[in-house]
């Protein structure tokens, strides 16, 4: 646990002063609270009295109270107003860093996670985050210093009754520490299934073409279901332990109720209590033996936040396996020089894809890779685009190791087309210049014209401002590569990396772009 808020105050650190402010704030804050009650004591104390002036007196405390209680009106709404102005900056400030740090980490990494688990861990985690720290902030931590400040006014009034009531406490926290401890195996059983099922949603609608195509709907119903019913099934029993958590935990309370009404009968009997002071005692043991239960529920939902919490931290404090350069460098002039020196890799331990490759390629030269599927081609793409490092050898670029370049402005001076093009669902014209968001019109249309987009352009309803669906689907699988050509293109790469980008094209486009990349040749290495 103390891990957990070491890490969850590391990522809140640039809110620290606010929250000191706020746990400041708060302390006075509750320590006013128990105005009123006092001042009701005295209501209480003077209709006791038989005197004259006990109906002037009764006066003026009432006008207290209602002073008192304005006061704390106004105090709640002002602590309120703080409070939730620094939740709705958590809510924006946590997916900005979560998304910083998915966007910069590896490939390796999204290789092997599910985007829809990925997505779920996101949503879930800031969800949690945000409803932790509303728990923690706006009800566990007031009744936490409303518990202290009432129990030492409890004291001061009676300290036998305050010992009588605080015998209460110890086994309603012991129960309910219990029922936590015993309860965590079941949530992260359950927070499994919340992402597991999440991916499951995720990867059947990405995929609903093969999913129709092979009438696999039956299936993708029944694994789905299967897994939101594990949840069900999860909370059912968290609801049997909670329930007969909730009733020990009153049979404590109601025993020592009961023993302290008796006692402090017995006391105003023998006058050593007066009825105010009496009342005074009971309205506050009460509001404590509410704020146990209160803060009980709490820390289960907070408890209860901590699984997915973790798991989002996890994600936070995953090591980047493709470092950037302490001190980056970059070539004098970008002339597009390969070499590949006795370069060894492998995805998996003791077995390498490559095996001392050593390659050198000329500014301005074309080099085709061929050999069969599995060969080895796409990874040495991926290699050169620095999704993965060599295990062993070195990679230079113009003769600087690749390690050591600027890899921002490496890849802005890189072309590169996939097997499958990652068409963003926006319009034609955002996707031919999303790597160069700055792209003259005159670069676009150029670029558009050389991939052969223009022609299919023509054809659309809106032309170049056509949306072209979530992952391109509006297109077909020709028009998406020659998107994606067009796309780099426009980055004027000095390399310029097609992996089998023109397999879906029919011969005549494939040919009369072959015929255009012509006019690239020279000025790029391809």
């Amino acid at each position: 646990m103390k891990q957990f808020f070491t890490q969850l105050m590391r990522i809140l650190a640039p809110a620290k002063r606010q929250i000191l402010a706020a746990a400041g704030i708060l302390i006075v804050f509750e320590a006013v609270k128990i105005a009123p009650p006092y001042l009701f004591k005295q209501v209480i104390d003077t209709l006791t009295l038989d005197t004259a002036s006990s109906a002037h007196k009764i006066l003026y405390v009432v006008l207290a109270v209602l002073v008192a209680e304005n006061t704390v009106a106004f105090l709640d709404l002002w602590v309120d107003r703080l409070i939730f102005r620094f939740l709705y900056w958590v809510e924006r400030y946590l997916p900005n860093i979560v998304q910083e740090k998915l966007l910069s980490l590896p490939m390796s990494y999204h290789e092997e996670e599910q985007t829809g688990e990925k997505i779920s861990r996101l949503e879930r985690g800031t969800e949690k985050l945000i409803n932790f720290l509303d728990h923690s902030l706006l009800r566990m931590y007031p009744l936490v210093i409303q518990v202290v400040w009432t129990t030492v006014v409890l004291v001061w009034i009676d300290w036998q009754l305050t010992v009588l009531f605080v015998c209460a406490i110890p086994p309603f926290v012991a129960i309910t520490w219990h029922m936590h401890a015993k309860m965590h195996p079941l949530r992260e059983k359950q927070e499994d299934a919340y992402e597991h099922s999440s991916g499951r949603l995720v990867e059947s609608i990405m995929h609903i073409g093969t999913v129709q195509a092979f009438a696999q709907e039956p299936r993708e119903r029944k694994e789905y279901g299967s897994l939101r019913e594990e949840i069900e099934s999860i909370g059912r029993t968290e609801i049997a332990y909670v329930t007969k958590m909730n009733f020990w935990r009153a049979s404590i309370v109601n025993l020592t109720r009961t023993l302290i009404m008796g006692l402090a009968a017995m006391k105003v009997a023998e006058g050593e209590l007066s009825v105010g002071s009496v009342v005074f005692f009971l309205t506050l043991s009460e509001k404590v033996y509410g704020s146990l239960f209160s803060l009980s529920q709490i820390m289960d939902r907070m408890v209860k936040a901590v699984e997915p919490l973790q798991r989002l931290f996890a994600v936070l404090d995953t090591t980047n396996t493709i470092p950037l350069a302490e001190d980056p460098q970059e070539p004098e002039a970008w002339q597009g020089a390969i070499e590949f020196d006795r370069m060894s890799f492998g995805y998996t331990p003791g077995k390498l894809a490559i095996d001392h490759m050593s390659l050198e390629i000329k500014p301005g030269e074309i080099v085709a890779f061929a050999g069969p599927s599995g060969g080895g081609k796409s990874t040495i793409v991926k290699l050169l685009l620095r999704f993965f490092d060599p295990l062993s050898g070195t990679i230079r670029i113009d003769g600087v190791d690749l390690r050591e370049i600027d890899l921002a402005a490496y890849r802005a001076r890189t072309g590169y087309v996939p097997q499958e093009v990652g068409i963003m669902s926006g319009t034609v014209w955002y996707n031919i210049c999303y790597g160069r968001p700055d792209a003259t019109r005159e670069e676009i249309l150029q670029a558009a014209k050389l991939a052969r987009v223009d022609e299919f352009v023509a054809r659309l309803p809106k032309g170049y401002e056509t949306l072209v669906g979530e992952r391109g689907m509006k297109l077909s699988g020709g028009q998406r590569q020659r998107l994606g050509i067009a796309r780099a293109l426009i980055m004027k790469p000095s390399i310029l990396i097609f992996d089998e980008a023109t397999s879906n094209l029919d011969a005549e486009s494939e040919h009369a772009i072959q015929a255009a990349l012509e006019q690239v040749a020279g000025s790029a290495t391809m």
